[in-house]
């Protein structure tokens, strides 16, 4: 799966890749023939830490996040998050696995932090579709989590 992130320099866009347990990203200027300006691979799990970083940082010191030197909108900050939580394998059958313990503690940090995300995202409906979201991918993997469970071997 990948997405295009918007920055704050509407000629800036990174390019995000989720893939092979790593995340991809490209930064490029959109005027014909500028070329990559950056690009940076992680792990998915060092990623996941970035973005708590980067989104405990935005709340409470006001640091908007940013990739690549360049700093993201309120759009591209939603969508990378949702995207490094919930990769296009995670969208799945719904019999596929839940989500590894490193994503789901950035899902549930970010669900106990709803009220100061709606203080930090201006836009009312963005930061209400982001948090709704959220709670999708958490129902989703608890189901996921349970059907997991429900199919383990019982030892007496």
């Amino acid at each position: 799966m990948s997405d295009e992130l918007p920055t704050l320099d509407e000629n800036v866009f990174i390019h995000s890749t989720a893939r092979d347990g790593n995340f991809k990203l490209t930064a490029y200027r959109v005027e014909v023939g500028k070329g990559d300006l950056a690009s940076r691979s992680y792990p998915y799990e060092k990623y996941c830490d970035l973005w708590k970083q980067m989104w405990s940082e935005y709340i409470t010191r006001r640091k908007r996040p940013g990739l690549l030197e360049h700093s993201l909108s309120d759009t591209g900050i939603i969508y990378e998050t949702l995207h490094c939580i919930a990769t296009g394998d995670f969208s799945g059958p719904l019999d596929s696995g839940p989500l590894p313990d490193y994503k789901e503690k950035l899902l549930l940090w970010l669900l106990e932090q709803k009220d100061s995300l709606r203080r930090r995202i201006a836009d009312t409906k963005q930061v209400e579709w982001f948090i709704m979201n959220l709670k999708g991918i958490l129902s989703t993997h608890l189901s996921r989590k349970r059907n997991q469970d429900s199919l383990m071997p019982t030892f007496s």
